[in-house]
């Protein structure tokens, strides 16, 4: 799948003129638009816990993001980040299971 991936790189280069449009777009957009802020109610309710290991904050990234958008991270860097996802997709599964039941 990283061939493809890196394949996908050459095979979209058609697209880039656009992609760079868009980018561009989507830049101006984040600079001159408001952060919008949630009620703090809501904040605290949506707490996430400090031992999920499934928090998306960006404080989370890896340190060379590229690498990772690129297809550029590495077997065993990739195969660890998806274990920790496909068990947190078993833990909710899990979860929603024992909460709801078969469905």
């Amino acid at each position: 799948s990283r061939l493809y991936t890196r394949f996908g790189l050459l095979y979209n280069l058609p697209l880039y003129p656009l992609i760079f449009v868009v980018s561009f777009s989507r830049w101006l957009v984040m600079r001159t638009s408001r952060i919008p802020q949630w009620p703090a109610e809501v904040e605290e309710a949506c707490r996430i816990a400090e031992d999920d290991p499934v928090n998306r904050g960006a404080e989370h990234n890896p340190p060379q993001l590229w690498k990772l958008m690129w297809a550029l991270e590495g077997k065993k860097k990739l195969e660890k980040r998806l274990g920790v996802e496909v068990e947190a997709q078993r833990r909710i599964q899990a979860h929603l299971q024992a909460k709801y039941g078969q469905q």
